[in-house]
Order: C-alpha cells, then sequence, then structure tokens
C-alpha cells in the first residue's frame, strides 16, 4: 500500500531547480502533504546510492578502492 510512501523528486542543472514534485504525506495523521522543504530522515535507500556512486568513481579510476579514505578528504583522520 502507497499510504507511508514519502517521495521528492527534484531535477536541478547547475545548482537551479529546474523541476520538482512531491507526493505523500509529511504527516498523515495531521494531513499534511509532503512540499519541497519537507525534511526526510535519511534511510537505508542511501546506502546503495552511495555504493553505486563509489563502484563508478573507481571504474573511471578516479578513486582507488584500496587507499584510505583519508587520501580524498583530510577531514577523516588515518587510523
Amino acid at each position: 500500500m502507497f499510504s507511508t510512501l514519502k517521495i521528492l523528486a527534484l531535477v536541478a542543472i547547475d545548482g537551479k531547480i529546474i523541476n520538482s514534485k512531491c507526493f505523500g504525506y509529511a504527516s498523515r495523521v495531521l494531513l499534511v502533504k509532503n512540499t519541497i522543504d519537507t525534511k526526510f530522515r535519511r534511510g537505508s535507500i542511501s546506502k546503495p546510492i552511495t555504493a553505486i556512486a563509489n563502484m563508478i568513481l573507481i571504474e573511471r579510476r578516479l578513486i582507488d578502492a584500496n587507499e584510505h579514505l583519508s587520501t580524498y578528504n583530510s577531514d577523516i583522520p588515518v587510523t
């Protein structure tokens, strides 16, 4: 059932929002619909997206999977 579906789809080019569409409710109890300003909790969906982005970077040889993360981000301490 899609009653708990919460989606914000957004297309941006060069930092400018070209189109956006919201689906579902921010609060089903209060019947408040999602808007472009609705805050979502990060869920498990971010994990596969991050993994795919990393694999693309590895495939393009822009990063090396065997390097420590501090190679690419100096804010991450070497352990």
